[in-house]
């Protein structure tokens, strides 16, 4: 459908079934200039659209549509879109995929039912939203829970203290900058971190991990760190590394061992090195008899 331009007899043929559909997914239709009657789906719950077309502009005019949606995924989408949290009230799961020209104007600080979201190749996602004073507003932002992204959404002026799982993947920088660090410092709530095919790293991780108390559980997918010195929280519970070549540096006796030794349950590669609940139920269990 590359070569649809007009969207005709969008009344005649779906008419008496706009205000009942639920779930709208529009692909590959880049020469799509108009979607007719948008408005009218007023029980509209998931959109999903993906390399279409100008129509995608007056997206954020559609206030009734936009004020409804709970999940909502763009991919492949250059023009200029610009977004509210204030339009988007109900939604829970925001998807986005390389989208160059999309921006949130007031970050994701005023998504009052935002819980999950999954944002890659949005590098100018942010440039809108640069109120330093907004970082301080977190009411929008208590429910979201879950992020994915990679150097999209690290950024200082978007704060997001209400994450526990956080899945940062792709990295392409040999370092992370001041205000990256920073970023990752303010997670106080993060459960989960894992890093994922960022093989550019080398080793030169957030220096402010180490103090993200609430840290239970660590993971490096396809990402090799040099040295995890000072990186790993004392309360850390679970230490997962797989795909990588440098394994007996993590193992005892290692030069790394010293750094993650205090770790009950870590495994590298897929093969267990240590799990200390285990050793000390086999002991409790010893000792009784």
């Amino acid at each position: 459908m590359t070569s649809w331009i007009k969207w005709l007899h969008a009344e005649e043929d779906h008419g008496p079934l706009l205000p009942h559909i639920t779930r709208f997914r529009l692909h590959n239709c880049p020469s799509l200039e108009e979607v007719p009657y948008l408005s009218f789906i007023s029980s509209l719950s998931e959109l999903d659209i993906s390399a279409c077309g100008d129509f995608v502009k007056a997206l954020p005019q559609h206030l009734q549509l936009l004020a409804c949606l709970k999940k909502l995924s763009m991919s492949y989408c250059d023009h200029p879109v610009l977004f509210s949290g204030h339009q988007l009230k109900s939604l829970e799961y925001l998807y986005l995929r390389k989208c160059g020209g999309l921006r949130l104007i007031d970050g994701l600080h005023c998504f009052p039912s935002l819980r999950k979201v999954n944002v890659y190749g949005c590098p100018n996602i942010l440039a809108e939203f640069s109120d330093n004073s907004s970082r301080q507003d977190e009411q929008g932002v208590l429910h979201l829970t879950n992020l994915e992204t990679d150097v999209s959404l690290i950024n200082r002026n978007s704060f997001l203290s209400s994450v526990r799982d956080l899945c940062i993947s792709y990295l392409e920088a040999f370092s992370f900058t001041p205000e990256q660090e920073e970023w990752f410092q303010q997670l106080i709530s993060v459960e989960k971190i894992e890093f994922f095919h960022c093989r550019f790293l080398h080793g030169r991780l957030p220096s402010t991990l180490g103090r993200l108390v609430s840290l239970k559980r660590l993971h490096f997918t396809m990402t090799l760190p040099v040295s995890l010195n000072g990186l790993v929280p004392l309360n850390l519970q679970e230490l997962i590394m797989d795909g990588f070549n440098m394994e007996n540096n993590f193992k005892p006796g290692g030069s790394d061992w010293p750094n993650i030794s205090h770790v009950p349950y870590i495994r590298l590669n897929g093969k267990t090195v240590q799990n200390l609940s285990i050793n000390a139920a086999s002991s409790s269990s010893n000792h009784q008899i």
